[in-house]
């Protein structure tokens, strides 16, 4: 059972995968029966070259397989349960890699969709919005650039520090440079929730600089350790994510009590256990 205290934290973030929604049907990316794991998702329609040359084929897999599935879901108990956790706790912005925009169903007001959205579309070719010719969904496809949205969510895990916490949900923290996201955080200090089938988060992390001679990267400096400011959870998204509503909720129930009995103000949450 996941506990969460009440006192001492100032901001809660939430980064998410696609775990967070596979209780709802969408198709995860990279498992076995995931998306991206055929030859036609890693090089028709998870590509730009793809869209270009097959733009029918493209868009008929990507139907079948992702924007269909997304027009036919709801949102499940983890994402109600991210945004009963903003109304609770005042905020939490949501750092999402998912593009079928489920968050927001769910009530989540502040999400940055660092991989584009499948419910818009552009131009294959030219990139205009709402075309009628060489459609494709509006999302990042392998070898393209990161959206503004990207660059929102580094500066906010940047400004992260002590006295926040990072909820990690449904993430493998494979696919960079989202992957990276977590550990900046954790080199701010921020305290990290990880909610995932198995552990996916390293106990080190190494910061890199490309290395434009062999595209590779080079490693700076030792291995900064981390695992003393991750809490594992094991279990799907749409089981933990509602336990730790569910806990925090208590937590802040007995907070009111005790604040009415010493005539204390406490902070909205603490430090993480589990019991």
């Amino acid at each position: 059972m996941l506990a969460v205290e009440s006192r001492g934290l100032d901001r809660v973030v939430a980064f998410c995968g696609a775990g967070l929604s596979a209780e709802s049907g969408i198709p995860t990316y990279r498992d076995a029966i995931g998306v991206w794991s055929s030859s036609l998702g890693l090089l028709v329609f998870g590509t730009k070259l793809g869209w270009l040359f097959l733009p029918e084929l493209s868009y008929r897999v990507y139907s079948n397989r992702l924007r269909e599935p997304i027009e036919r879901a709801s949102p499940d108990a983890g994402h109600r349960a991210l945004a009963d956790l903003e109304a609770l706790v005042g905020a939490v912005p949501v750092i999402t890699q998912n593009i079928d925009g489920l968050s927001q169903r769910a009530g989540s007001t502040e999400v940055l969709e660092i991989h584009g959205s499948a419910l818009t579309e552009r131009h294959a070719r030219t990139g205009a919005p709402n075309p009628t010719t060489f459609r494709r969904p509006d999302v990042v496809l392998f070898g393209e650039s990161m959206p503004g949205a990207f660059f929102d969510a580094l500066d906010l895990v940047h400004s992260l520090d002590d006295r926040d916490v990072l909820i990690v949900v449904g993430t493998s923290c494979s696919v960079a440079p989202a992957a990276t996201l977590p550990y900046v955080a954790m080199k701010r200090g921020a305290r990290v929730i990880e909610l995932n089938l198995r552990r996916e988060l390293a106990s080190e992390y190494q910061e890199t600089i490309p290395s434009f001679a062999d595209d590779a990267a080079l490693p700076v400096g030792p291995p900064i350790p981390v695992a003393h400011l991750q809490t594992f959870i094991p279990g799907r998204a749409a089981t933990t994510l509602p336990q730790l509503y569910a806990a925090t909720l208590e937590a802040r129930r007995q907070d009111v009590l005790f604040n009415k009995t010493t005539k204390h103000r406490s902070l909205i949450w603490g430090k993480t256990s589990c019991w």
